[in-house]
């Protein structure tokens, strides 16, 4: 009869003994074992507090993001804004800029130091994955621990090399050797950053897809690769204009855009928030908190009863808030003016 060692549980004899005979050549371990997998150690901001709520911290290290949406919806702002926080954070920042159209000014307005921000524009897409391994594994080769954030924008705006290299105008066939190429890519680069606090994001804009009847009629460029790799797809929408004045027909200095993480595997996915985009200035970072605290019940619109409809309301454009009546403009200054503050008030509020 076989006499088991007391206090040992038998199933930790089996993993024991199944970890001792793989471990060597497949690498297999207990996951409890290192503190080093499965698990995101740090997140690069977004610079707006409502995008941050959505996506469990932010832009999360050892990740794939793809911003995804129409032609100036956000895409490119929101990924300076991530390369500044990235370097606030002590982090290097890395753009491969394959639109050309990053503005050293503007970037240096929203807080990019551009002295320090790693800058390239790659032609082709294999150029794009080519220098992706090779700055990131030379960075990683100084400092195993260092938080990179790395740009691609954008997708739709990078061919690939057998486009780049014939004379053909019809470019329709190549979709296919795009997809291939990015499909490559991205399985490679998601494995090496997953072990590291690497963040990779990725712009890509939506456009129609041909010959479909019945069901979704947008998608993104590059096939099914970048979606099925990401950690978080945050799709982007335009809304309505800004103006200074807050009355139709005004100065149009900004623009109010919509996100949902439709796909997240950090939180809870189909999370959404809006953020103002401000031409001259940037992200408004408290924008949308008054929509987040209308929800909760802590701010309250002030309605008025309808002549001669006692039982319907309508909104007077004035809230309630700690007992003072405020325009939601005036809140929205409020929350931006307290800007410091902020997730302290949301905390309290137990809003965060």
């Amino acid at each position: 009869m076989t006499v088991r060692k007391a206090n040992i549980n038998p199933i930790d004899e089996i993993l024991d003994s199944t970890v001792k005979a793989v471990s060597k050549k497949y690498g297999l371990f207990r996951l409890g074992d290192s503190s080093e997998f499965a698990q995101v150690n740090q997140f690069v901001s977004f610079g707006h507090y409502g995008l941050n709520q959505i996506t469990g911290g932010g832009a999360p290290a050892g990740r794939l993001v793809e911003l995804y949406g129409a032609f100036s919806s956000g895409k490119s702002l929101l990924i300076a804004h991530l390369l500044a926080e990235c370097q606030k954070a002590g982090g290097i920042a890395i753009l491969d800029d394959g639109e050309h159209a990053y503005l050293r000014h503007f970037g240096e307005l929203i807080g990019i130091d551009n002295s320090r921000l790693l800058y390239l524009a790659s032609e082709t897409v294999e150029d794009v994955f080519d220098a992706m391994e090779v700055t990131i594994q030379t960075i990683l080769d100084k400092n195993p621990d260092q938080l990179i954030l790395y740009a691609w924008d954008s997708v739709a705006a990078t061919s690939c090399k057998a486009e780049m290299d014939t004379d053909n105008n019809d470019t329709s066939g190549f979709n296919t050797e795009k997809a291939r190429a990015i499909t490559k890519g991205t399985r490679k680069m998601v494995g090496m950053i997953g072990k590291h606090n690497v963040c990779l994001v990725v712009a890509n804009q939506m456009k129609k897809a041909i010959g479909v009847l019945y069901g979704p009629q947008d998608t993104t460029s590059g096939g099914d690769a970048i979606p099925f790799w990401s950690s978080i797809r945050i799709k982007l929408g335009k809304g309505e204009r800004i103006t200074a004045d807050g009355k139709e027909g005004g100065e149009v200095i900004g623009v109010s855009c919509r996100a949902e993480c439709t796909k997240n595997k950090i939180v809870k996915p189909f999370q959404k928030c809006t953020f103002d985009i401000i031409f001259d200035e940037g992200l408004v970072y408290a924008s949308g908190c008054v929509d987040a605290l209308i929800k909760k019940g802590v701010i309250q619109p002030i309605a008025a009863e309808m002549k001669g409809q006692i039982d319907k309301v309508r909104n007077t454009g004035y809230y309630l808030f700690k007992g003072e009546k405020y325009r939601k403009a005036e809140l929205n200054k409020f929350f931006e003016d307290n800007r410091d503050n902020l997730e302290a008030i949301l905390s309290d509020l137990e809003i965060s």
